[in-house]
C-alpha cells in the first residue's frame, strides 16, 4: 500500500513510506499525541475485509504507529505499535517512543526502554554503546555522562513519564533485546528477560538504607536540599505547603524514596503516606525525628476547625453588577477537570449542543489542547471537525489571581461565559484536609469570576462534589441538602464538603452556583473503560493476585459515567433557564439569605442510582464471566492484602496501596453504614436521571465492564 520502490532517484528518505494516490483516501492518520499517529484504514478500501471500529463506521484501527516526516507532506515512518505505552500504578500512560528515542541520539547509548507497568513511577533501562564499553567506566560514572540527555528527554515530557536517577539499570553493549526480522525491538519479551533486574531496581529504590539521624533543624536543611536538588523543586521556606509548591503525588513518592535511603529507621514498614501527611518540610522533618525515636506522630491537625477556618476564609464575594447586553443565542461553558473521566465526558456531551459556542476547557497541563483531545481520544470519545473548533483549552492555575490566565483572555472569559461546570479535583484519599486548600482557591476564584461576568445575571456554576461528604452522617436517608461537618469522610470528603459549604454560602451574594453530590461512577454503560487506578476496579483486580474477594454487606448504586455526564449537562441548562430573576429575590438588602427561603435555596443535588444491587450479586456476575476466586471474610482478605504488600507486590497487586482506605471503609472500625439518597431535585432538572435509570446488573452493564478488565488485565 506504500511507494517503497518508486521513489524520485537521490530521495534519502527510504524509512518514510508515501501511499499511493488511490489508497490515500481511505487512509487516516489518526493522531494520539506527541506527534505520532495511528493508521486508520477507512470504509471503501479494496483490500479492507473487516472492521473493528464505528469511529467512524467500517473503519480498521490498525494501531499501528507512525511519525511524519518534519518536513516532506505525506510521508510516514513506522515507529510502534499503539500497545507499547507503559501504563503506571495510577493509570497514567506513558508514550515510551518519543523518551527512547531522544535519549538514543547519545553516542554513548546503544538503545534504551522505558519500563514500569503497574509501578508508581517509569524507569529505564540503558544499553552501553560500544563507544561508551570502550571507555572503561563504572555504570555511575556511565549514568553521570547520559544523565543530562535524560534530562533534556524528561524537560520534554509529561510530568508523570519523568524518569528519576535512582531508577536507571545500565546494561553492558554485549547485552542483547530481543527484536523482530525487521529490528524492531519486542517491548513486551525485554520486560520478560530482564524481568529480574527491573524488579531488582525498584526494590532497591524503595529498600530503606539509609545511616542519617539529625537533629531536627538539621533535618529539615537536608530535606530542604533534597527538594531543591533531587526534585528541582525550591520550596519557599520549611513552611510552605507542599502541593502549592509543585509536589504532586510523583514528587511525594520519590521524596519518601530519598527518605529511606538516607535516613535511619530503627523498623521497616515507613507509611506510604508520610509526605501527604506531613504536608510542609518542619513536620515532614519532625514526623523523621519522632520515627527514628520510635515514637508514633499524631496529627495535629482539626478537622472540623480546619473546615471553619476555611469555610470563612473562602466565603467571601463580591456581588455580581449587571449589564444591559443583547440576549445571547448562543452560549459558552468553562469547563474544568477535562482531562479526568467525568470531565471528559462532560465536554463531549457539551459538544452535542449545537448552541454551545465554545467550551473553554481550563488545565494545568503545558499543552492544553493536545492534552485534551487526547484525553477524548483514550476514552474512545470522537468528535468531529467542527466540534473539535469549538474547544478552546487554555493552561491556567485555578488558586492564582485571574486563574493565571493573560488579562486579555480573562476578560474574554468574563465577556462571554454563561456557566461553568468545575470538575476538576484530586481524588486522593491520602492527602489530608490542607493539602486541599489550593483547590478550594480555586473554588472561590471561579465563584467570583461567575459573579463577575458581565452579563445581565451571574454565571451559573456547577460544582462537582462526592458522596464522601456525608458518609458519616448517621442519617440512612441523604436529602438534597448542605450536610454538617462531622458527616465527611478523610480529608477528601471533608475538602468537598467544605466546598459544599462555601458554594451555598455564595448564595448571599446572588451566585448562581450549585454542588452536585455524585456518588459512585463506574465506566462508560458500552464500553467499559473503568479508571484502573480507582478503589473498585483496585479492589476487585486483586482477585488475579489474591484469588479471593472480601463478602461485604454493601448494597451498590454505581452510574456509568455517560449518564453522569449527561445528567450534569441537562442540570446545568436547567439552572440557565431557571432565570436570574427568581434568584436575585433571594437575598435581602443586607445580603443574608431570609429564613423562610432557606430551604428552598439549598444549592445540593444528589446525583446517584436509584437502583442498587447487593454485593453478593456483584460476586455472582464476576464468577459467571470468568472471574475464579474464593469469598472470605473482609479480616481475611485484608489480611491477605497486607501479606501481599509485604511480599512487594505493589506491581502486579496495586490494591495494597489503599490498605487503609479499605480498611477505613469496610473494617471493624467503619462508621460507614448502608445509605441511600434522595434525588427528587436530580430527576426534576435531569431528564436522563428521571427516565433513563439504569440497571447496573440486569442491563448487561456489568458484563461489559467485566469482559473490559478481563481483556485489559490478563494482558497487562
Amino acid at each position: 500500500m506504500a511507494e517503497s520502490t518508486s521513489r524520485p532517484e537521490g530521495d534519502p528518505y527510504w524509512n518514510y513510506l508515501k501511499f499511493f494516490d488511490n489508497i490515500r483516501p481511505y487512509i487516516w492518520m489518526k493522531p494520539i499525541g506527541n506527534f505520532l499517529y495511528e493508521c486508520v484504514y477507512l470504509a471503501g478500501h479494496p483490500a479492507l475485509t473487516t472492521s473493528n471500529s464505528n469511529e467512524p463506521p467500517g473503519s480498521f484501527h490498525s494501531k499501528d504507529i507512525f511519525e511524519p516526516h518534519p518536513t516532506i507532506p505525506n510521508r510516514w515512518k513506522y515507529a510502534s505499535r499503539l500497545d507499547d505505552r507503559v501504563t503506571l500504578l495510577n493509570g497514567e500512560k506513558v508514550l515510551p517512543l518519543p523518551i527512547e528515542g531522544l535519549i538514543k541520539q547519545n553516542s554513548l547509548v546503544h538503545d534504551a526502554v522505558v519500563v514500569g507497568i503497574g509501578k508508581a513511577t517509569p524507569g529505564l533501562v540503558l544499553l552501553r554503546s560500544q563507544e561508551a564499553e570502550n571507555l572503561e567506566i563504572s555504570n555511575e560514572e556511565y549514568l553521570q555522562k547520559v544523565w543530562p540527555t535524560i534530562e533534556d528527554a524528561n524537560s520534554r515530557a509529561e510530568r508523570f513519564s519523568q524518569i528519576s536517577m535512582d531508577m536507571v539499570a545500565v546494561l553492558p553493549f554485549t547485552a542483547e533485546f530481543p527484536r523482530t526480522d525487521k529490528g524492531s525491538m519486542i517491548r513486551p519479551q525485554v520486560y520478560l528477560q530482564y524481568v529480574d533486574l527491573i524488579e531488582n531496581m525498584y526494590l532497591q529504590a524503595e529498600k530503606a538504607s539509609g545511616r542519617l539521624q539529625l537533629i531536627e533543624v538539621e533535618t529539615e536543611s537536608f530535606l530542604m536540599r533534597f527538594c531543591r536538588d533531587q526534585l528541582q523543586i525550591p520550596l519557599s521556606n520549611v513552611d510552605a505547603n507542599f502541593f502549592e509548591e509543585g509536589i504532586d503525588s510523583l514528587k511525594a513518592i520519590q521524596l519518601r524514596r530519598l527518605i529511606l535511603q538516607n535516613f535511619y529507621f530503627q523498623k521497616e514498614g515507613i507509611g506510604l503516606n508520610m509526605v501527604y501527611e506531613a504536608g510542609n518540610i518542619k513536620c515532614l522533618a519532625r514526623t523523621i525525628c519522632a520515627l527514628q525515636q520510635g515514637k508514633a506522630m499524631e496529627t495535629s491537625e482539626d478537622g472540623e476547625t480546619t473546615m471553619l477556618s476555611l469555610i470563612r476564609r473562602y466565603s467571601n464575594f463580591e456581588r455580581h453588577t449587571p449589564f444591559s447586553v443583547p440576549k445571547a443565542s448562543s452560549r459558552c461553558v468553562i469547563l474544568t477537570g477535562a482531562t479526568g473521566s467525568i470531565g471528559a465526558h462532560i465536554l463531549y456531551e457539551l459538544l452535542k449542543d449545537d448552541s454551545i459556542a465554545t467550551v473553554f476547557c481550563l488545565t494545568r497541563q503545558k499543552s492544553p489542547r493536545e492534552t485534551v483531545l487526547q484525553s477524548l481520544i483514550d476514552k474512545d470519545l470522537h468528535l468531529s471537525v467542527e466540534q473539535v473548533s469549538r474547544v478552546t483549552a487554555l493552561s491556567c492555575t485555578l488558586d492564582q489571581p485571574r486563574l493565571g490566565l493573560d488579562q486579555d483572555i480573562f476578560n474574554q472569559l468574563q465577556n462571554s461565559t454563561t456557566h461553568i461546570i468545575h470538575a476538576a479535583w484530586p481524588v486522593n484519599f491520602h492527602l489530608p484536609l490542607s493539602g486541599f486548600e489550593p483547590h478550594i482557591r480555586g473554588l472561590h476564584n471561579l465563584i467570583q469570576l461567575s459573579l463577575s461576568v458581565r452579563q445581565s445575571h451571574p454565571a451559573v456554576l456547577l460544582f462537582c462534589s462526592s458522596i464522601s461528604t456525608i458518609l458519616r452522617s448517621p442519617i440512612k436517608d441523604i436529602p438534597e441538602s448542605t450536610a454538617k461537618l462531622c458527616d465527611a469522610y478523610m480529608g477528601y470528603g471533608q475538602s468537598k464538603l467544605v466546598g459544599e459549604q462555601i458554594v451555598n454560602n455564595a448564595h448571599q451574594t446572588g451566585a448562581h452556583a450549585y454542588s452536585l453530590r455524585i456518588g459512585q461512577v463506574s465506566g462508560h454503560s458500552k464500553k467499559g473503560l473503568w479508571n484502573d487506578s480507582e478503589a473498585l476496579p483496585l479492589l476487585i483486580r486483586s482477585v488475579l493476585t489474591l484469588k479471593s474477594l472480601p463478602d461485604l454487606d454493601q448494597s451498590c448504586n454505581w452510574l456509568p459515567v455517560d449518564t453522569l455526564a449527561s445528567s450534569i449537562v441537562e442540570i446545568a441548562q436547567a439552572c440557565v433557564r431557571s432565570g436570574a430573576a427568581e434568584r436575585e429575590e433571594i437575598c435581602n438588602t443586607s445580603g443574608e439569605i431570609s429564613k423562610d427561603l432557606e430551604h428552598e435555596n439549598d444549592s445540593v443535588y444528589n446525583i446517584c442510582n436509584p437502583h442498587d444491587f447487593s454485593w453478593s450479586s456483584m460476586l455472582s456476575t464476576l464468577r459467571k464471566n470468568g472471574f475464579q476466586f474464593e469469598t472470605v471474610s473482609f479480616k481475611k482478605w485484608l489480611r491477605l492484602l497486607r501479606e501481599s504488600e509485604k511480599r512487594g507486590e505493589e506491581h502486579i497487586n496495586p490494591a495494597v496501596k489503599l490498605i487503609d482506605h479499605y480498611e477505613a471503609m469496610y473494617g471493624d472500625n467503619s462508621q460507614l453504614g448502608p445509605k441511600s439518597f434522595r434525588t427528587e431535585k436530580a430527576e426534576r432538572d435531569s431528564l436522563t436521571l428521571r427516565n433513563g435509570r439504569v440497571r447496573i446488573i440486569d442491563d448487561g452493564i456489568l458484563n461489559c465492564y467485566v469482559r473490559d478488565w478481563l481483556n485489559r488485565w490478563l494482558k497487562a
